[in-house]
Formats: C-alpha cells, sequence, structure tokens
C-alpha cells in the first residue's frame, strides 16, 4: 500500500574540496535506504540511525524529508528526539523532516533574529506601555513549536523548529516566525507559513521567509493571517496572505537590489490579538540593503572557518595536546547508546512480527495478505 511506504528524498553535498564548491550544497539526488513496509519499525530506525551517523562525517542537506505515518512518530519520538536535534513532524501529510542547516543557514537566521531583538530593544527604551510590551517579547531561537489548534476532531499535533521565533511570555505561541531556505522556489515555505498561521488559528501573525539559494536571487516573503466573513456560514474563515512575495534584495550576480524597500512588521504582530490590542501603531523595519548585508556577513563568517583559501586566522602557538582519560560514566552513556540502538531495533522487529500474526490471524480464510 502506497501510504505504508517509508522512504526519503535527500540532497546532500561531499565535504571534501570545501573551498571550490558553492556555500549552499547543490540540489543533487542520492539514493538511500528504505524501510519496505509501515510494519517495518527496524528499516525506520535504520534509516534514522544511517543520517544520524552521516551526519557526523559529511554535509547532508539542511531539509530531509521521510515518509512517516502517526503511528510510527508516536513509537519512535524519544527515539528521534534522542538522535536529531531539529526536526518537524506534519501528521496531515505523513512528513518526518530532518532540519540539518548549513553555516551560513545558522549564521544568517541569528544575525537576522539579533536585529529584530535590537528594534524591539530600541523600541523597549521608550518606556510606557508600549515600552514595556516591547521588553517583554524574547527571542526563542529554534524552539519547538506544538501547532494544536488544527482541524476538530483531530487529537494529532504538529511539530515545527522554526529558525528564530520572538514570543510574549502570556502568549501560547510565538508571534513572529522566521524560515529561511534553499529552494529554487517558495512553494515548501508557502506550505510551512499555512500551518503556522492556520494551525495556531491566527496567533503567529507574521512569517517570514527568506531564500537565500547561492547563485540565484535572495528574496523575502512575508505571510499573515487574513480575515473574511463567510456569511454561508456566519463564522470568519482564516487565510494565510502573502504581503510579500519572493522580492529580491540580492541577485543572483550578487548585487543589492530594492535596498530601500524593507521588511515592515507592527509591534502588535508579536503577539496574539488579545495581549496587543490596546497597543500603538508601531513598526518594526529592516531595509534590503541590511538584509543584503547580513547575508554577506553569514558567508564571510562561513568562508573563514570553512574555506582553507579564506584563511581565517588561527593561533600559531606550538602546544601538545593531552586528552582527559575517560571518564566511567562516559564509557557507560557510549554503551547505553549502542544498547539504546540494539532494543529500539529488536523492540521493531518484535513490533513487526506481531503485526504480521494479528493480520494472518484475523485474514478470512482464502485471502491473499497485501503489504
Amino acid at each position: 500500500m502506497a501510504d505504508k511506504t517509508t522512504f526519503c528524498k535527500c540532497h546532500e553535498m561531499q565535504p571534501h574540496n570545501r573551498s571550490q564548491l558553492p556555500l549552499t550544497p547543490p540540489a543533487t539526488v542520492e539514493k538511500l535506504p528504505r524501510a519496505s513496509d509501515a510494519s517495518d519499525f527496524s528499516g525506520l530506525i535504520r534509516l534514522l540511525h544511517h543520517y544520524q551517523h552521516r551526519a557526523k562525517f559529511v554535509d547532508l542537506a539542511p531539509w530531509i524529508e521521510i515518509n512517516v505515518n502517526w503511528e510510527q512518530y508516536d513509537l519512535l519520538r524519544e527515539t528521534i528526539e534522542r538522535l536529531f536535534q531539529r526536526f518537524d513532524f506534519n501528521p496531515n501529510d505523513k512528513t518526518l523532516i530532518l532540519r540539518m542547516p548549513s553555516l551560513v543557514h545558522d549564521f544568517f537566521s541569528t544575525l537576522l533574529a539579533q536585529e529584530l531583538q535590537d528594534e524591539l530593544n530600541s523600541i523597549a527604551s521608550r518606556g510606557g506601555n508600549t515600552g514595556t510590551f516591547a521588553a517583554d517579547i524574547t527571542s526563542g531561537g529554534s524552539s519547538r513549536i506544538l501547532l494544536s489548534e488544527g482541524e476538530l476532531g483531530s487529537s494529532h499535533v504538529m511539530r515545527r523548529q522554526p529558525d528564530a521565533q520572538f514570543q510574549h511570555p502570556e502568549a501560547a505561541y510565538p508571534g513572529v516566525v522566521l524560515e529561511v531556505s534553499y529552494t529554487q522556489n517558495n512553494k515548501n515555505v508557502s506550505k510551512i507559513a499555512q500551518d503556522y498561521i492556520l494551525y495556531s488559528n491566527g496567533d503567529i501573525k507574521a512569517v517570514i521567509g527568506v531564500n537565500i539559494n547561492k547563485g540565484q536571487d535572495a528574496n523575502l516573503s512575508l505571510w499573515s493571517p487574513k480575515y473574511t466573513w463567510s456569511t454561508e456560514d456566519e463564522v470568519e474563515v482564516l487565510e494565510a496572505e502573502e504581503r510579500i512575495s519572493n522580492v529580491p534584495f540580492r541577485l543572483s550576480n550578487g548585487s543589492a537590489a530594492n535596498e530601500t524597500m524593507c521588511l515592515e512588521l507592527h509591534l502588535s504582530d508579536f503577539a496574539t490579538d488579545a495581549l496587543c490590542s490596546r497597543q500603538e501603531a508601531v513598526l518594526v523595519c529592516i531595509t534590503f540593503k541590511r538584509l543584503f548585508d547580513l547575508l554577506l556577513r553569514a558567508e564571510r563568517l562561513e568562508q573563514a572557518r570553512e574555506s582553507a583559501a579564506a584563511g581565517g586566522v588561527k593561533s600559531r602557538r606550538v602546544t601538545k595536546k593531552r586528552r582527559a582519560p575517560s571518564s566511567s560514566a562516559e564509557e557507560l552513556q557510549s554503551e547505553d547508546e549502542a544498547r539504546y540502538a540494539n532494543l529500539e531495533e529488536a523492540a521493531a522487529e518484535r513490533t513487526s512480527r506481531d503485526d504480521e500474526g494479528f493480520e494472518t490471524a484475523t485474514k478470512p480464510k482464502g485471502e491473499a495478505i497485501v503489504s
């Protein structure tokens, strides 16, 4: 059955000759292991360990999608959390997304988040109710967001870990989130923006999407909630409206574009309406020229760290390295990790056998079992 197949689509870059490669991994496709059936949890566990192991030695794609249904995710959640620092899960399209951002991705996200925080700090310094409100907004990094305001009757929660986010201490959801992508188009980010807005019931009020694909235009997009009244259903209809659509701030030739344009947010975007209905209209603006400068800085930081040609400054001190002896706790931790992996696979194989036995026992005579 189609929904019982677990597989992965991946874009990867080998780490050798980094100085000759573009900073952003190219879109090349590699065939990888696959689990043959949804009941074959051992195959999925092997696939997850495969990526976790490869990530130690090579630059994997920043965005890896694996088909995983809710039952698989629910059973393997602790394993996934142990193996990967950042991941998303969408129960609607049965997709587990492993996030492995590159250095330029992380540097740019951090720099842009700091720029927004500086703007909030400037507003906070004015004092009064507006200043107090701005001072309460906190940058949340890539901490997980559990989106639970989905369709009625669904108990499945969507999980996202954005590149940056900003939240009021009394709000259930962040008001502003940032997603940085490398895709040739913004189709994926557009879908993710809709998820953020619809599944937070509009409490996430601004989704900033930045596309920094090397060799292509670097673009900015912005989505916000849009409410319209349905006379037929007598209820407000919530949609995600794209206010800025793929507007470049750097062209493919490396030159700045639309320098005087701004990423413009309202202070009230940073929290749900229930917390900011009385706030005065205050704008938070980041110019496209500033976005250009931040991306250039992020690329220089990556080059200094990873490119031999860039010649990042290092200490010239001559030293003899002496490693401290491994503690018994560290040895136990290493042994525990190996034991956990073996136990996970053994449990998965038992589950697979039990499921097969249950299907065989419940099938009428003469009916074939379809896997």
